[in-house]
């Protein structure tokens, strides 16, 4: 099964609105063609009942955890040169059912990673590397200015 993320939906590039969408789709590679299945929503999450912040959020990434049988998601805001991003976790019936759960530190406060995250690539059944894109905004990663065409990123672990 294929999966992705829609983050925006609407009429035209500059009339939509953003959205937390899953859609899946059954695949089959025959002869080094691939062949996609009918398309369906696996989950419209509605932003405002998960949004942790008052900026405005939307879906940025969804990978497969296929050690811990889990959706990894990414969910990022961009306004005025202020960026962050958030990471959730999912079972596919959570996804089902419009559900993700936010990731949170040692001290149960939700993590926003100040940067706009664009990815996430499993390190091991514990560790997880966050990447951004912080696009055309200057950002600082710790004391250095990320220059063009740098990416940050931040390696989260979890119990």
């Amino acid at each position: 099964m294929m999966y992705w993320g829609v983050r925006e939906e609407g009429k035209a590039f500059d009339d939509f609105k953003y959205k937390i969408k899953v859609l899946s789709s059954p695949y089959k590679i025959i002869n080094n063609k691939v062949t996609v299945g009918d398309i369906k929503l696996s989950a419209d999450i509605n932003i405002s009942l998960v949004n942790p912040s008052n900026e405005q959020i939307a879906i940025s990434s969804i990978e497969y955890d296929h050690l811990n049988n889990r959706f990894l998601i990414l969910t990022s805001y961009e306004n005025d040169g202020k960026l962050g991003g958030y990471l959730w976790t999912a079972t596919l019936n959570e996804l089902k059912e419009d559900k993700m759960n936010i990731v949170r530190d040692l001290q149960g406060n939700v993590i926003d990673f100040h940067h706009k995250c664009e990815d996430v690539t499993i390190i091991n059944k514990k560790k997880v590397i966050v990447i951004d894109d912080d696009d055309r905004t200057i950002t600082r990663m710790g004391n250095q200015v990320r220059q063009p065409n740098q990416a940050g990123y931040s390696i989260v672990k979890f119990k």
